[in-house]
């Protein structure tokens, strides 16, 4: 029962930082957009020392809209609007160089979070369908790809040695991108 008290405050957490599409996102947030590629002048936080790296990329997926409750039999008032944004956060993310590899990387960190929000969407879209209003059973699929998501990102800095590879890199850029385009039903 407490960890059910604690899901509940933390996607009500989630819900009132969250954003509904109509709401103008803030100018210090990109939503990810299949149009637009991150620029260096993107990356506007202070560089930490404590962290490995050349530049860092603040990412998040957020759960939206707002104003979606979940009542005390962990029922979702409004659950037919709930879905997903993959979203770029500047004032947290930061960089101490220009190199333009170092850049695709990062933009490739930021497809990422897209890719695993388009499976995200996907799972809402197969319980909305079978009306599941169990805050819950959205929870959990939220959960279980947030975590794929992180070994997944992981992964790819291991793979390519944070961008080093130039190959490696290149095997990444067309994974995402093939994965994307599987997925395009759900952006």
């Amino acid at each position: 029962m407490k960890l059910l008290n604690f899901y509940f405050i933390l996607f009500c957490f989630v819900q009132l930082h969250a954003q509904p599409k109509t709401i103008k996102t803030p100018d210090s947030v990109i939503p990810w957009n299949a149009s637009l590629q991150l620029k260096w002048i993107d990356f506007e936080g202070t560089a930490n020392k404590n962290l490995f790296g050349r530049a860092l990329t603040s990412y998040k997926i957020d759960v939206i809209p707002e104003n979606v409750l979940v009542d005390e039999d962990d029922n979702i008032q409004g659950y037919e609007r709930l879905t997903v944004q993959a979203r770029f956060y500047k004032k947290q993310s930061w960089t101490t160089t220009k190199v333009n590899s170092i850049l695709a990387h990062e933009q490739l960190h930021f497809d990422i979070a897209e890719l695993f929000a388009r499976k995200i969407r996907q799972r809402f879209m197969d319980l909305k369908k079978g009306n599941q209003r169990k805050f819950s059973a959205y929870w959990e699929a939220y959960s279980l790809f947030w975590k794929q998501c992180r070994i997944y990102q992981k992964r790819f800095d291991a793979e390519t040695n944070h961008g080093r590879n130039t190959n490696a890199s290149i095997i990444w850029a067309e994974r995402i991108s093939g994965e994307l385009n599987l997925l395009q039903a759900f952006e």
